[in-house]
């Protein structure tokens, strides 16, 4: 392993911390880079598409400022997911457009990659095409590939369209019935624990 994902929980917590502090120390001792930073997922108040305008754009101050106080970790990207609390069938052109007008100002705030996550069966983000629209709108964003969230196509379709938008992928072996399937992610947990014993 060269360098890991950390997930960032709270959006309203300052990066000064210790916990933030002695974590990253805790990789770097192991020789580790923070590949990515997802960014919190809680609820309409991290929703970069939130449909009522004061809010979201308060909600982009946030994310930029915690992406300014996380830059000093130097991780290569952000991973956020698109929000759209409240989407349906016939409403998310305008949450596509909401999302697109936060993706573009926090592209702005950081030389960091910014990705967007696909997501799995919302309407909103969860085919490759409705990504490509987004990231046509957003030229200095990227896409956070969750193989485990395609309901409609398979991954390696969707790789294959995203080409060099792609700023980090998550793998997953999750079936909806078995969290953790052997081999595989028992494979990784002990290469894991045994690269860093």
């Amino acid at each position: 392993f060269y360098s890991v994902d950390v997930d960032c929980c709270y959006l309203f917590i300052p990066s000064d911390l210790p916990i933030y502090n002695e974590g990253y120390e805790l990789i770097k001792s192991h020789g580790l880079n923070i590949n990515a930073i997802h960014m919190p997922i809680t609820n309409e108040w991290a929703d970069l598409a939130c449909q009522y305008e004061e809010d979201r754009k308060e909600i982009v101050k946030l994310f930029s400022k915690l992406v300014k106080e996380l830059d000093k970790y130097n991780p290569s990207a952000y991973v956020f997911h698109p929000g759209g609390f409240g989407v349906n069938q016939d409403n998310v052109s305008e949450y596509t457009q909401r999302l697109i007008k936060s993706v573009n100002v926090l592209t702005e705030e950081t030389d960091k990659k910014i990705c967007i996550e696909n997501m799995a069966g919302k309407y909103f983000l969860d085919t490759s095409d409705q990504m490509l629209n987004l990231l046509d709108n957003c030229k200095k964003a990227y896409t956070c590939v969750d193989v485990n969230h395609f309901y409609y196509e398979k991954p390696e379709d969707a790789i294959a369209k995203y080409g060099d938008r792609i700023g980090c992928i998550h793998i997953s072996d999750y079936d909806f019935c078995h969290l953790f399937m052997p081999p595989f992610s028992y494979i990784v947990a002990i290469l894991f624990i045994k690269y860093l014993s």
